[in-house]
Order: structure tokens, then C-alpha cells, then sequence
């Protein structure tokens, strides 16, 4: 399972914008395997939203709420909804 840090980020802005908004764990580092637990959802979910570019819109409401937790000092959360417009008005394919 990848961890990463501060120096160690991902090249894929979604996939950096979700690391953003979830919390250190004990030892510093941030995981998807984390953020998948405090959304809750399976983690291979996260990850297929990262292949893909983009998420559903509930989601993201969720990993902002996500963001907000844990550090109290940190004026408006580590994310803001507004950063995954991008990522969520892309269409989606029609069922």
C-alpha cells in the first residue's frame, strides 16, 4: 500500500488533491487506504476515481467534510469543494 508525504506526491492532481484533504496518520504519512476508511468505501473505489479523473459529486462533499476534521487550526480545511469542480462536472457515461 503507498504512503506518501510532503516530499513524496503523486503526479495526478486528483490523486494529490484527495492526499490533501486526508489526514496524517500516526506515523506522518498519508494513504488512499485511509481516506477510503473515513469516507467510508472500498479503497479500489478511490482509486478507479483516479484512473478516471473524476468523482461523484457526494464524494466530494464527503472528502471536503473529510478535510475539515482533525486540524481545527486550519482556517476552511486542508480542501475546498470549488478544487474538485474540475473533477466532477466531467461528464459521465451514459447508462
Amino acid at each position: 500500500m503507498p504512503v506518501y508525504s510532503d516530499n513524496n506526491m503523486p503526479e495526478d492532481e486528483l490523486h494529490q488533491l484527495l492526499l490533501r484533504a486526508v489526514p496524517e496518520n500516526e506515523l506522518g504519512n498519508k494513504s488512499i487506504a485511509h481516506l477510503a476508511t473515513l469516507i467510508p468505501c472500498r479503497r479500489w473505489s478511490v482509486n478507479k476515481w483516479i484512473r478516471a479523473g473524476k468523482l461523484p459529486p457526494d464524494r466530494a462533499l464527503r472528502v471536503v467534510e473529510i478535510s475539515h476534521s482533525g486540524k481545527p487550526e486550519v482556517s476552511g480545511g486542508r480542501v475546498k469543494i470549488e478544487d474538485f469542480h474540475p473533477f466532477v462536472y466531467k461528464s459521465w457515461p451514459s447508462v
